[in-house]
């Protein structure tokens, strides 16, 4: 009988621990929702942040190919006058 309560005690040990193990494992995944929320919502931001500066490398890059291709004309006109 002696060993019978030694395993049962020894079990309900095993059990506690079980519990424990699934408790934090709840609370690891609740701080991984809550923590992979934030990161999305960021990257969210980011991503309109990457398409603004996009944009706007679009259009300074038409501004100088147009500027670029004024000072060429210029250039080539001003070549053609001497």
């Amino acid at each position: 009988m002696s060993q019978d309560n030694d395993v049962m005690q020894l079990l309900g040990r095993i059990d506690g621990k079980l519990d424990q193990v699934i408790e934090t494992a709840k609370e690891h995944r609740d701080d991984d929702k809550r923590r992979f929320s934030d990161v999305y919502k960021k990257l969210g931001e980011h991503e309109t942040a990457i398409a603004q500066a996009r944009g706007a490398k679009g259009a300074i890059l038409w501004i100088v190919g147009a500027g670029a291709a004024v000072i060429s004309a210029l250039v080539s006109w001003l070549a053609k006058q001497q």
